[in-house]
């Protein structure tokens, strides 16, 4: 059978990255489809490629995919790249690999650069297990109930972040995350690469300290770690969970609300618990935690 797609691995900056088998793929398939036929354009013309270009972004790949499929049944050879590195990982390219599956249609990956396994390379914190969660919501509360439900994951969390809202993640991961370890990435490969590792609030501090912060981002916050510096297996964070969890049923919301106190929980972020576990209307849950003290 012969290949009627291939997914390529690209560049995420440095253009002496690009493989051999990627640039023969390229220049020998019928079309490229691309991400962004701008950003392709630029790659392909530095490689003297003229392999025609066609548009699949996340706006138009749903409804493109049937007619892509049929071509490719009827002989025609694909390419899918992304903006940079390895298509599938938060990018369209998941869409068309899986129609093109059930169509029983060969694929072909030419592996390549990936900045959330660079970023996993660079930051050093010698990490078997790790949960990539693309990026984060925007929003504040939406970011902190999602670092809430990974904070009991064994692993290490990586994230994309746009360099415009990186500094109000970091203060957000550092108060879901008071005592972790925390990577950020950005330009990988490039001229301009840095690689700053550092506890989150520290983290959060030298970047609010600077005028600006350009270029792509990766985060790698650590995983959680015994007091010898290993790391916690799944089985002890399970425990952890539990444990956090048992005191509710027996709490009275005046006694849950010193015990988060007691942990350095923000006021705010204490009233939003009490309010959801207890029912309590969220106001009158702040008047309660204002009024007790430790």
């Amino acid at each position: 059978m012969n290949t009627s797609l291939y997914i390529v691995a690209t560049p995420i900056g440095n253009l002496g990255d690009m493989s051999s088998r990627a640039l023969e793929a390229l220049s020998h398939v019928d079309v490229i489809l691309a991400e962004d036929t701008r950003v392709s354009s630029k790659l392909l013309n530095h490689f003297d490629i003229h392999t025609k270009l066609e548009r699949c972004d996340d706006n138009v790949i749903a409804a493109k995919t049937p007619e892509l499929i049929e071509r490719m049944k009827g002989g025609e050879v694909f390419a899918f790249v992304s903006d940079a590195g390895t298509p599938g990982i938060s990018d369209p390219g998941t869409h068309l690999v899986d129609k093109a599956r059930e169509a029983n249609l060969k694929i072909e990956a030419i592996p390549g650069p990936s900045a959330v396994i660079q970023a996993l390379v660079l930051s050093g914190l010698g990490i078997d297990t790790f949960y990539f969660a693309g990026f984060p919501p925007r929003k504040k509360q939406a970011q902190i109930e999602l670092f809430s439900a990974l904070k009991y994951y064994a692993a290490a969390l990586v994230f994309y972040e746009s360099p415009y809202r990186v500094q109000e993640t970091l203060e957000n991961l550092a108060e879901v995350f008071p005592s972790r370890t925390a990577v950020l990435a950005r330009e990988i490969t490039k001229l301009h690469e840095e690689v700053l590792r550092m506890p989150l609030f520290e983290l959060a501090k030298e970047l609010k300290s600077r005028e600006s912060i350009k270029g792509e981002i990766v985060l790698v916050v650590d995983a959680p770690r015994n007091e010898d510096g290993t790391v916690k297996n799944a089985l002890e964070m399970m425990q952890e969970l539990t444990q956090s969890l048992s005191p509710l049923a027996s709490l009275s919301s005046e006694e849950f609300i010193k015990q988060k106190l007691a942990e350095g929980m923000k006021k705010s972020q204490i009233a939003k618990e009490v309010s959801r576990t207890f029912d309590i209307n969220r106001d009158e849950a702040y008047t309660m935690v204002v009024g007790i003290n430790l």
